[in-house]
């Protein structure tokens, strides 16, 4: 097999097959996931909240929310915060996050009205331990654009 044909191995993985005393990162199970409000104007309020599972305590852990709207034009990612950091033990675990609105006053409509996703990643100081993914469609209803965040546990 020529080189071309290998896959580079993440970093991660490749520190810790060279060190041994490297310790991978957490293993997450989400367990439950609330979205309110949905099916509702693009820029209303959004409540977040999980339920999880950790195999092993994370230190200085928060939740990093953001909203990716995707089109053949333009990519625009909408950070809309982060949760209070925090240091989870093993075994179950719960986080919420809400924002009042969600600016896109920026964004051409045309843009809006496609599949974006918004994403919560989960991370222990500066590592990236996980994403939960969960798409969402926007479409033009009475006069407005009405999002349709949907549960990736379903």
């Amino acid at each position: 097999f020529g080189s071309s044909s290998l896959r580079q191995l993440p970093q991660q993985v490749i520190s810790a097959m060279a060190d041994p005393e490297v310790t991978p990162l957490a293993n997450v199970e989400v367990t439950e996931i609330e979205i309110t409000p949905n099916e509702c104007p693009i820029g209303s309020e959004l409540f977040l909240a999980m339920s999880f599972s950790l195999d092993q305590p994370l230190a200085a852990a928060r939740w990093k929310i953001k909203y990716i709207v995707d089109s053949a034009s333009q990519r625009q990612i909408l950070e809309l915060g982060e949760t209070e950091a925090t240091d989870y033990g093993a075994g179950p675990q719960n986080m919420a996050f809400s924002v009042p609105s969600i600016d896109v006053a920026g964004i051409p409509k045309e843009v809006l009205a496609n599949a974006g996703l918004f994403v919560a990643s989960l991370l222990s100081g500066s590592e990236e331990v996980m994403d939960v993914n969960m798409v969402t469609q926007v479409g033009p209803r009475d006069g407005e654009l009405i999002r349709t965040i949907f549960n990736p546990l379903f």
